[in-house]
């Protein structure tokens, strides 16, 4: 199959200088993904699909669509081998960079714990950087019962996303429960994670083209969603009293984001949406009830506009991004990489001539490295480098791993 295009991509004329927005699915959770927003008719976003599954990717809905390691898997798919998944995203590396070429800002969508998404994913993200592109990822994990190994491959992959994307958001498939009865229909419910992607993917393209009273741009997105660590995207909507703050409270508490609070976040886009008949009182207190939330500090920059749509009526929405959160200000700028190796946050990826200027193939992880849980590794010296006593440590408290990661991390 290659690389497959459906349909005519949005026209621009060449003197349009609008952001563009592209959104790329990657594997099977990536693809379903895709198809739920497509069929939500999400616009003004071009929609690529990518995976290892020929069958799997005929489906998908997206007018860009691209095998990945036709030669090296045959499209059977990377059988929830990651190493598999990163090694054909490197196979069509041209193909992706092509479909990825041009784009202001780049989503990539995919679940955890398997081949395609989970070692897939972090090569792409590390292409966009290295072409300049903003990136933000909204990825899964596993559930409970799939297992520690597959947990721990997922923790893994997201720690190799938070080196290469600006952003990473992460939706913890265990706490699907929180957005149904136990009647909800499972299709439903993965809609709902699904819907985390959607609003965010709406918010920002909401935020870029519609022209407010106190005006937003894409600099600003790129401003704040540039700063590393994890993040919050969320939109809240309410009517009749106290609608602005009750808006305000829905976006930054979703019942699907990893047990992270916008406490101590490094950069907050927000933005308000109503009719104009919102009052000079219920916008600074939705404002307040948000800072409030983030905490005083001399650290975060907030960036904030308004829009007024008297098509709303009595709604008011809140659209709210939080960046930069959970992560100790000493080690935000060195992460960790696979073999002690260190990068400052932000540097370019590794790009070697032997390797025809394209990205690295990753280096060999330590076995002993794959048991320690993400947050831990992110506290590792200062230096950044995994030091063998540290791990020997680990060796000692590894009972805390029958502790579910979600939980470890609010420990």
């Amino acid at each position: 199959m290659g690389f497959t295009y459906l349909e005519s991509e949005t026209e621009r004329h060449e003197n349009d200088k609008s952001a563009v927005i592209k959104v790329i699915g990657v594997g099977g959770g990536g693809g379903n993904a895709i198809n739920n927003m497509i069929d939500a008719d999400i616009k003004g976003v071009t929609f690529i699909a990518a995976n290892t599954d020929a069958q799997d990717l005929q489906r998908c809905k997206a007018p860009f669509r691209i095998q990945l390691g036709e030669k090296m898997l045959n499209g059977l798919g990377a059988g929830s081998d990651p190493q598999k998944g990163r090694e054909a995203a490197l196979e069509s590396e041209d193909m992706l960079r092509s479909a990825l070429e041009g784009a202001n800002m780049v989503f990539i969508a995919s679940g955890f714990g398997g081949g395609t998404g989970t070692g897939a994913s972090p090569v792409i993200a590390e292409m966009c950087k290295s072409m300049g592109i903003l990136t933000v990822a909204v990825v899964t994990k596993p559930f409970r019962f799939e297992g520690k190994p597959r947990e721990r491959v997922a923790d893994e992959g997201i720690e190799l996303m938070r080196q290469h994307a600006d952003t990473v958001i992460v939706i913890p498939n265990n706490k699907l429960h929180s957005v149904g009865t136990k009647n909800t229909r499972m299709i439903d419910i993965f809609k709902k994670a699904d819907e985390v992607l959607l609003n965010s993917v709406k918010g920002i393209t909401d935020l870029i083209y519609m022209p407010g009273y106190v005006n937003l741009d894409f600099k600003d997105v790129e401003r704040i969603m540039s700063k590393s660590g994890m993040a919050i995207m969320g939109i809240g909507s309410a009517s009749g009293e106290n609608r602005a703050v009750l808006a305000a409270e829905q976006a930054f508490s979703h019942p699907l984001l990893e047990g992270i609070s916008i406490s101590g976040a490094k950069g907050v886009l927000l933005n308000i949406t109503s009719s104009e008949d919102l009052s000079h009182d219920e916008m600074t207190s939705a404002c307040d009830r948000i800072y409030q939330e983030i905490g005083e500090n001399d650290t975060t920059e907030i960036i904030w506009g308004l829009i007024y749509d008297n098509s709303l009526g009595e709604e008011v929405r809140v659209t709210l991004i939080a960046t930069g959160i959970g992560l100790p200000e000493a080690k935000r700028n060195l992460k960790v990489l696979a073999g002690g190796r260190r990068v400052v946050a932000g540097a370019s990826p590794v790009v070697d001539e032997t390797y025809g200027g394209k990205v690295r193939p990753a280096p060999a992880i330590d076995d002993d490295y794959y048991d320690i849980p993400t947050i831990q590794r992110a506290q590792f010296t200062d230096s950044g480098v995994v030091l063998k006593e540290e791990l020997e440590n680990f060796a000692s408290a590894k009972t805390n791993l029958d502790i579910p990661t979600f939980l470890r991390t609010q420990r």
